[in-house]
């Protein structure tokens, strides 16, 4: 029986050891491919880093070219407007819009309508409608009727043709989004209020066919400066009226005649006249026009 027993705990502890080395060569089998993976995932998000990295700071130095050349720009995309979206007003030589119902967004407006050119976008025709961002005039259009576009709130860019000869009253008053604005070769008068409001426009650029000014651009808060054609001969009251961001302007010897056009202008501090002398002391108000 003693033996048996001696037979027994020999075996029992034979069947232990091997165990016991079972499981320490499946723990260093464990260890060395935990390290073997933890080595490869170590490398992999090495890589992984260094290419983050070299990707950041490529993308950094595309940010600092970018920033070095000065911001891009695009052009707006404008989309083809559909008949059904406009109403209009059949005249013998062509068609007035008078009203507009789509969706919105950087327009295209068409030259025909009901088999007849577009000759003019009528009074009050796409006022107030805040979702129009842009407006491409067909180079058929001559005439911006009366408040076509006032309250156009969301109107960031305007393409106006050559073929325009007038821009009425208001037709682009507060306008607060657009930014930009160069006026046609062909007109002659800017009427009252016609950009009036526009607070965010920066940049303006009056054609050299431009004879009159009057009261166009008051209270365009972000205006800086304004170069005035020598074709002007007329500037208006309150034509530049509460353009508080306005430091310079020159005004041309061909003006022969100017109202209280910068009054309230409370950061002009480089007002040039290109007159003589006598000019300058004879002309209506010109003096109390550029002090305000």
């Amino acid at each position: 029986m003693k033996k048996f027993l001696a037979a027994f705990l020999c075996a029992a502890v034979a069947l232990s050891l091997s165990a016991c080395n079972d499981n320490a060569e499946t723990s260093k089998d464990d260890s060395k491919e935990s390290s073997v993976t933890e080595s490869k995932d170590n490398s992999e998000n090495s890589a992984e880093n260094s290419e983050n990295s070299s990707a950041g700071n490529s993308e950094n130095s595309e940010d600092t070219n970018s920033s070095a050349n000065g911001p891009e720009t695009s052009d707006v995309e404008y989309a083809d407007a559909s008949e059904e979206d406009f109403g209009y007003t059949d005249y013998k030589d062509g068609v007035e819009i008078t009203s507009y119902r789509g969706k919105g967004g950087a327009v295209r407006v068409p030259d025909t309508l009901g088999g007849k050119k577009v000759i003019s976008i009528g009074a009050v025709a796409f006022e107030n409608c805040t979702s129009l961002t842009g407006a491409e005039i067909p180079d058929s259009v001559t005439e911006i009727g009366n408040h076509a576009f006032e309250g156009c709130t969301g109107l960031t860019s305007v393409k106006l043709p050559g073929s325009i000869t007038q821009i009425s009253l208001y037709a682009f008053f507060y306008c607060e989004s657009l930014t930009s604005v160069e006026i046609p070769v062909g007109v002659t008068t800017l009427e009252s209020g016609s950009f009036g409001n526009c607070t965010n426009l920066t940049s303006v650029k009056i054609s050299d066919t431009v004879t009159k000014i009057d009261g166009a651009f008051y209270d365009c808060t972000s205006l800086t400066s304004v170069e005035i054609p020598d074709s002007v001969t007329f500037i208006g009251n309150e034509s530049f009226y509460g353009c508080t961001s306005l430091t310079s302007v020159t005004i041309p010897d061909s003006v022969t005649e100017i109202g209280y056009a910068f009054s309230k202008c409370t950061s002009l501090t480089n007002a040039t006249y290109k007159g003589n002398t006598y000019d300058y002391e004879h002309i209506d108000d010109l003096y109390k026009a550029i002090n305000g």
